[in-house]
């Protein structure tokens, strides 16, 4: 009985990883650029010899499991980005940038002591008073050679990253991409980081005006939160029945008369 609260509770706890998630997802479905995220489940006795360094599905043969033998319940293994793209949506603002392939915009963060790139598809940009282009955060956006600065005039951005200012300048944004995407970590703010070398974007696409919409499907997160809250509560009551039984067992079948 113990063994069988334990393993509804770890239901729980995946359950519970993933409302989180889909709260976030949904939380952030306007967002441009955002990427939903995913939660990979595993048993949880896989999930631990994986952990401990195995390297292969624990488990025994049929005819060997012991009758009665009950499962360990399940466990969070991974999260997951999904980094197919989103749709583009038009809001006439000049300021405004969708990358249309694979890459990334590079932004340059300072935390106040030390100053950093981070990378993201969020295009929503906008002209400082120094007439640098900056993100919603105030953070400068990156052409090949340093900060990007248009003036104030209106410039113009070609498809392959080109930026032409009012005054004829021409510059190139810094569009990268990395080997492994999968290892990206997010940084708040729409951000990412990592440890690997950025390399030159082939063919990105860049569409001035344009924004990138977060690739969260609303209607499929929507039907996995009614999900996972009845099977929150089947696990909720499975733990109300386990504590019945076990309070059963103590208390009455137990009691010496």
């Amino acid at each position: 009985m113990l063994r069988g609260i334990y393993s509804s509770l770890a239901g729980l706890g995946v359950q519970q990883a993933r409302l989180e998630l889909i709260s976030n997802n949904l939380a952030n479905a306007s967002t441009p650029g955002f990427k939903q995220q995913q939660v990979e489940v595993q048993p949880f006795a896989r999930y631990l010899l994986l952990a401990m360094g195995g390297s292969q599905a624990p488990g025994l043969p049929v005819s060997r499991r012991k009758l009665g033998e009950v499962a360990y319940g399940a466990a969070v293994a991974a999260v997951h980005t999904d980094w197919s793209p989103g749709l583009l949506q038009e809001t006439g603002r000049y300021t405004d940038l969708a990358i249309t392939g694979r890459g990334y915009f590079t932004v340059q963060v300072s935390d106040g002591r030390n100053t950093y790139q981070c990378y993201t598809r969020a295009g929503s940009f906008k002209v400082n008073e120094q007439g640098y282009l900056v993100d919603m955060q105030g953070n400068l956006l990156l052409a090949e050679d340093g900060p990007l600065q248009v003036g104030e005039g209106r410039f113009t951005v070609y498809g392959d990253g080109t930026v032409e200012t009012a005054d004829g300048q021409r510059r190139k944004l810094r569009l990268v991409e990395f080997a492994a995407p999968e290892l990206l970590r997010r940084q708040g703010n729409n951000y990412f980081i990592t440890d690997q070398s950025p390399l030159p974007a082939q063919q990105p696409g860049v569409k001035q005006g344009f924004l990138e919409k977060a690739n969260v499907d609303v209607v499929a997160q929507s039907a996995g939160l009614m999900e996972l809250v009845r099977a929150y509560e089947a696990g909720q009551r499975i733990i109300q029945v386990h504590d019945e039984l076990l309070n059963t067992a103590i208390n009455q079948i137990g009691v010496i008369k």
